[in-house]
C-alpha cells in the first residue's frame, strides 16, 4: 500500500522542490544540533552546584 503510494508521488515532485527539502532538513538538523548541545552546555553550569 505504501508502495504505490510513493511510486505515484514521486514522478510529481519536481527536482528543485526535493532539493529545496534537502536543503531545509540539513538546516535543520544543524540547528537542531547546534541548541542540543547549547542547552546541555547551560544545564552542566545551571546544576553545578
Amino acid at each position: 500500500m505504501v508502495g504505490g503510494t510513493v511510486f505515484a508521488v514521486v514522478p510529481n515532485i519536481r527536482p528543485d522542490d526535493l532539493i529545496v527539502t534537502v536543503i531545509m532538513a540539513f538546516v535543520g538538523a544543524i540547528a537542531s544540533f547546534i541548541a542540543s548541545m547549547l542547552l546541555k552546555c547551560l544545564a552542566k553550569k545551571l546544576f553545578k552546584r
